[in-house]
C-alpha cells in the first residue's frame, strides 16, 4: 500500500456540497461504500447497488430473500486494474454480482454479471460476503457452509468462524475474521494458514476496512488500528501488530459504524457520535448532516486526506471535499509501521514542498530540487513551481508559513537478479543477444550510410558503478564545466566537484558502486570489453555516455527521497534517457513528482517490469504505472519470455534480451546475471543508439521529438513472434529499426 502522507498546508474547514442519495440508502439494512484513488465509488443497500466509474453510472436492483437487515458488502479496483477483470463486486443477503467497466451501446455505464461461482448453488448460509484483490481476484464466504468460494471456481474448507465472521482483501491475501478466536490467511494459491486472531472480539455491528499494511476495526467498544506486514513468500502468513486503540467512540451500540481506510494510509470513522478523520494517531472532528441513531448502520468512502468523500446513512448522505490533517509529529503509531532499513543517515527525513522563498531558517540542506507543485484545489494540475529541500529531523511544532506540503520517506529495493553464473571469461564469440537484437546489422546499415550517431547522455539511477572497472573506461560522460575535486562547486548546480555524477547515498561527488546492480547495469549500456589490444562494444550503443546517480545503498536498497533527487539531478544534468532497474515499493508524491518533471524535459525513461513472474496488468507497480515510463520486460537465449520476466497486454512496452547476459561487476570482474534490471539497459542503449542517429540525421531538429521518434521507430518495428500479447510493442529489434532511421522524416 502506498504509505505516502501528503499533509498540506490549509485552513481545517468543510464546505461539503450536500446531496440527496435517495432509495439506494434506507434504515432497513447496513449500507456499505467503497471509493478508489480516482474517485470511482460504489455504494449498496437495501434496494440497489450503484457503481459510479469514470463519471458513468450503473444500477443493480436487489431482490433479498427475507426481510431480515442484511450486511452489504462491497469493494472497487483502481482503474490501473486489468482491463478484462470485475472492477467491482456487491453482495447482500444471499445475493452478489461482479461489475465490469467495460461499456457498450447497451450498457453505456457497465454491466453487472452474476458471479458464476454461485451460479446454481444451494447453500445453508443466510448471507454471503465478498471481497475483491487489486489483481480482480474475487472470494465469496458461506459461513454457515465453512466454505470460501474463490474466484476460478476454487473452494477453501473454512472452520472457527463464530456467528459474524468478516471478509477482507489484505496485499494479495483474503483474510477471513471469525468470531471464534482465529483468523484465516488464504494465500493467492487458496490455500488457508489459520492463526489465533489478534483483532478484538466483535459482533455484526464491527465494521473492518484494510489497506496493505494496515487494518481499522470500529464498534461500540472503540476504534483500533492494526500494522500488517507482508510476507516475501505466499506460503507464510502476513503478521499482524499489536491493536493500537484511538482515543475517538463514533460508534452507538445499536448501529454500524462506517469505516474507510484510503490508500494513503487516512482513515475515517462515522457513527451517530459523530465523524472522524485521521492519519495515524491524529484525528479531526467532521461536521456531516443526516447522521441519526435510528440508522441501521453508516456507510463512508474517501479518497484520502484532502480529497473526495461520500456517506450513507438513514435516508440521506453527503459528498464534498475533505479537509487536510495538519500532522507536526511522528506518532508511535506512524513508527510501528514504517519500514525500517539500513541507511547511511540514521535521522528522519521529510520531502518539504515550499513556496519560493528562504529556507536559512530552517537548518536544512541547500534546496537540492525543484519538483512541479501539485495542487488538489486546481483538480491536481501541476500548476506552478515551487522550491523542494530536504528536511532532517523532527518535524517543527510551528510549520513555517511558506511550507505547501510535507511527506516522509519511504523505501525501496532494487530486484536484484536470482539467476547468475560463476565468474567465467567473456566468450570470443558473439553473444546472443547481440545476435538476437541483430546489433552488427544495424552497425553495419549506418556504417553503408556513412551516418555517425551522436552522442547521447544516459543518467542510471541506480547503486552507482564502479569508475576505474576496465570496460567502463569509456563510458561516462563528464563535464568540462567541474573541475574535478578542487571542492568547489564550478558549475553552480547544487553539487561539489560532480564531474561524472553524484551520490544521493553519502551525499558526495563519488556515487562508487557497493553493491554490483549499478555496475552491471552501467556496463549494459555502455562497455569496451578489451580482447587483446582492442576494445570491442558488447552493447548496442558505441555512443551512449553515462551519468550516474547513485541512490541505491550498499543492500542494493533506497528511500523515496534519494530516487527523487537523483531523477531530477540526471535530467537536470542533460540525461535524455534514465535507467531505474528498481521499482514495486510504495507510491509516494516525491516520485510522482519527479518523473513527472522527467516526463516534462521529454526523456526517455525505462523501468525493469520486475521479476515476479506476473501479469502487471493486474499488478501494476510504481514506477512503471507513472505517465511516460516505459516498462521492460526480459527475453530468454531462445526468443520467448524469460521464466521470471514481469508481463503485460497493456503495462509492459518492450521486450528485450534479459537471461544469462554477461556485464562488469564489483572488483572489475565479469559476470552473467539474469533480470529485467538487464533488459531495461539494454532497452536504454538501444534507445541511445537510434537516437544518436537521428540526432546525427536531423540536427536541427527539435531535441524532445527526436527523442519520441526514436521511441516510436523502436516500438514501431518490433517483432511480436514468441510474445504475443505479453507487451505493448514487443521484441526490440535494433536492425530494423536502423532501417526505419533512414525511412523516416520528423
Amino acid at each position: 500500500m502506498p504509505t505516502q502522507l501528503w499533509l498540506a498546508m490549509v485552513s481545517f474547514c468543510l464546505l461539503p456540497l450536500t446531496v440527496f442519495a435517495g432509495p439506494v440508502n434506507s434504515p432497513e439494512g447496513y449500507p456499505s461504500a467503497h471509493m478508489n484513488s480516482q474517485g470511482d465509488h460504489i455504494r449498496a443497500g437495501d434496494l440497489k447497488a450503484i457503481v459510479e466509474w469514470q463519471g458513468r453510472s450503473s444500477a443493480l436492483p436487489w431482490a433479498l430473500s427475507d426481510n431480515a437487515q442484511a450486511r452489504f458488502t462491497t469493494a472497487i479496483l483502481e482503474r490501473t486494474s486489468h482491463a478484462e477483470s470485475p472492477s467491482a463486486i456487491a453482495c447482500a443477503s444471499k445475493n452478489g454480482a461482479l461489475y465490469f467497466a467495460q461499456t457498450s451501446r447497451a450498457h453505456p455505464g457497465g454491466m453487472w454479471k452474476e458471479i458464476p461461482e454461485l451460479k446454481g448453488r444451494t447453500f445453508k448460509s443466510k448471507e454471503i460476503l465478498c471481497s475483491l484483490k487489486e489483481g480482480g481476484e474475487y472470494a465469496i464466504l458461506l459461513a454457515q457452509d465453512k466454505k470460501l468460494l474463490l474466484s476460478g471456481n476454487r473452494e477453501v474448507e473454512i472452520n472457527s468462524l463464530g456467528e459474524t465472521p468478516e471478509l477482507l482483501s489484505v496485499g494479495n491475501f483474503f483474510l477471513v475474521i471469525g468470531s471464534a478466536g482465529q483468523i484465516h490467511w488464504i494465500t493467492p494459491e487458496g490455500v488457508s494458514l489459520t492463526l489465533q486472531s489478534p483483532f478484538r472480539s466483535h459482533t455484526e455491528l464491527t465494521r473492518f476496512s484494510a489497506q496493505s499494511n494496515l487494518i481499522v476495526q470500529a464498534d461500540d467498544s472503540g476504534v483500533a488500528q492494526y500494522s500488517v506486514t507482508l510476507p516475501q513468500m505466499s506460503q507464510e502468513p502476513p503478521r499482524v501488530g499489536a491493536a493500537v486503540k484511538l482515543t475517538v467512540a463514533p460508534c452507538d451500540e445499536q448501529q454500524a459504524c462506517g469505516v474507510s481506510l484510503a490508500r494513503d494510509g487516512s482513515w475515517v470513522v462515522s457513527g451517530a457520535w459523530g465523524t472522524y478523520l485521521g492519519v495515524g494517531s491524529q484525528f479531526r472532528r467532521l461536521t456531516l448532516a443526516n447522521l441519526s441513531r435510528e440508522s441501521g448502520g453508516v456507510a463512508f468512502a474517501h479518497q484520502g486526506n484532502g480529497q473526495a468523500f461520500l456517506y450513507l446513512g438513514n435516508d440521506d448522505g453527503d459528498r464534498g471535499t475533505l479537509p487536510e490533517i495538519k500532522v507536526t509529529e511522528n506518532s508511535e503509531f506512524n513508527k510501528q509501521f514504517s519500514l525500517q532499513i539500513e541507511s547511511s543517515n540514521k535521522e528522519t527525513r521529510w520531502i518539504v514542498w515550499s513556496k519560493k522563498t528562504s529556507d536559512a531558517a530552517l537548518n536544512a540542506p541547500k534546496t537540492q530540487a525543484l519538483f512541479p507543485y501539485y495542487d488538489r484545489s486546481k483538480n491536481g494540475q501541476y500548476i506552478r513551481a515551487g522550491d523542494t529541500f530536504v528536511f532532517k529531523g523532527q518535524l517543527p511544532d510551528v510549520i513555517p508559513s511558506h511550507w505547501i506540503a510535507w511527506e516522509k520517506e519511504v523505501f525501496f529495493e532494487a530486484p536484484t537478479s536470482p539467476f547468475l553464473s560463476a565468474t567465467a571469461p567473456f566468450a570470443a564469440s558473439v553473444p546472443w543477444w547481440i545476435k538476437a537484437l541483430e546489433r552488427d546489422k544495424a552497425w553495419a546499415l549506418a556504417n553503408s550510410k556513412g551516418l555517425v550517431p551522436l552522442e547521447v547522455t544516459v543518467g542510471i539511477i541506480d547503486s552507482g558503478a564502479q569508475a576505474d572497472h576496465p570496460v567502463l573506461a569509456q563510458s561516462f560522460a563528464l563535464k568540462s564545466a567541474e573541475i574535478a575535486n578542487n571542492g568547489l562547486d564550478d558549475d553552480d548546480n547544487g553539487y561539489v566537484d560532480d564531474t561524472y555524477g553524484y551520490d544521493f547515498v553519502d551525499e558526495d561527488a563519488h556515487p562508487q558502486d557497493e553493491f554490483w546492480h549499478g555496475t552491471h547495469v552501467a556496463g549494459l549500456i555502455s562497455s569496451h570489453i578489451k580482447e587483446g589490444t582492442s576494445f570491442q562494444n558488447y552493447t548496442v550503443a558505441t555512443n551512449a555516455k553515462l551519468k550516474i546517480a547513485r541512490a541505491l545503498n550498499r543492500q542494493g536498497k533506497s528511500n523515496s527521497i534519494d530516487l527523487s533527487r537523483a531523477i531530477r539531478y540526471a535530467t537536470d544534468e542533460g540525461a535524455e534517457i534514465l535507467n531505474c532497474s528498481w521499482g514495486g515499493g510504495p507510491e509516494t508524491q516525491s516520485l510522482r513528482d519527479a518523473f513527472e518533471y522527467a516526463r516534462v524535459h521529454k526523456v526517455l525513461v525505462f523501468s525493469s517490469a520486475g521479476n515476479s513472474s506476473i501479469n502487471t496488468d493486474l499488478y501494476p507497480e510504481v514506477p512503471k504505472f507513472f505517465p511516460g515510463v516505459i516498462s521492460v520486460g526480459a527475453l530468454n537465449p531462445n526468443g520467448g519470455l524469460a521464466s521470471f520476466s514481469n508481463f503485460g497486454k497493456t503495462s509492459v512496452h518492450w521486450m528485450l534480451p534479459g537471461e544469462k547476459i554477461m556485464g562488469p561487476i564489483l572488483q572489475s570482474q565479469m559476470l552473467e546475471k539474469s533480470g529485467t534490471s538487464m533488459a531495461a539497459p539494454m532497452a536504454a542503449s538501444s534507445a541511445a543508439w537510434i537516437l544518436g542517429l537521428l540526432k546525427a540525421r536531423f540536427p536541427q531538429e527539435d531535441p524532445g521529438k527526436l527523442r519520441e521518434m526514436s521511441k516510436n521507430i523502436l516500438c514501431q518495428s518490433a517483432l511480436k513472434a514468441g510474445v504475443e500479447n505479453r507487451s505493448v510493442c514487443g521484441k526490440i529489434n535494433v536492425a530494423r529499426a536502423t532501417e526505419q532511421v533512414f525511412q523516416s522524416e520528423p
